[in-house]
């Protein structure tokens, strides 16, 4: 039996494929190729939809709209849950103007897709909202920075989910790139503050591009 991580990561990408969704993923993926954007992996699409069926919130809070896979797969697991709103905020007007038209291919509306700064959207008392669910999916950098901003967002057993919390391996590489340096120090800072912040229960997972899921006390 093979040990290899790669071997095991294989296999799983090859069980997820089989998911019908897989077909979805890969058209949003695909939708106005000319915008090379990044998304999140498929098995973090499933994981964030099969989270909200769990947990059947009334708000979530998305920062980092992207392509638009995150949203629309927790849009997915929304299902009957007609009164849950998604808030999304991407601050790049052109991925802001593509996510309007992916939003029209597919009739959704149940996101509300929104062109701002998140750290000026957050800071603005006409915004503050208790959120069932918090998804982020910004700039890896600025994690350390969204921490103690969210935790007021967020509900009583609330959840935040963050994305990309092993920035494809360099938070545990001996020699980070000189590029990568700072990012991945931040980021470094960010899941060690989180897995010591005693207002949240936190679970790290090797998912995708690794993901930490928060339940707050």
């Amino acid at each position: 039996m093979s040990n290899n991580l790669s071997d095991v990561s294989d296999y799983i990408d090859k069980l997820n494929s089989n998911n019908p969704l897989y077909i979805f993923y890969n058209e949003i993926i695909d939708f106005q190729k000319d915008h090379i954007i990044p998304a999140v992996r498929f098995d973090t699409a499933i994981f964030l939809m099969n989270m909200v069926l769990l947990i059947k919130p009334k708000k979530i809070l998305e920062i980092g709209f992207g392509s638009g896979v995150s949203a629309l797969f927790m849009s997915a697991g929304i299902r009957t849950n007609e009164f849950c709103k998604i808030v999304s905020l991407e601050r790049d007007k052109n991925r802001y103007l593509r996510g309007n038209k992916i939003l029209e291919k597919y009739d959704n509306r149940n996101i509300e897709l929104i062109n701002a700064d998140a750290f000026k959207y957050l800071s603005n008392e006409n915004n503050k909202r208790q959120c069932d669910l918090i998804f982020l999916d910004a700039v890896k950098g600025d994690y350390i920075d969204y921490l103690p901003i969210l935790k007021n967002y967020i509900c009583k057993n609330g959840v935040l989910i963050t994305d990309n919390i092993l920035f494809n391996g360099k938070v545990t590489e001996n020699k980070t790139p000189e590029k990568y340096k700072n990012g991945v120090e931040l980021l470094k800072q960010y899941n060690e503050a989180l897995s010591k912040d005693a207002d949240f229960n936190t679970s790290f997972f090797y998912i995708g591009d690794g993901i930490s899921l928060s339940i707050k006390k």
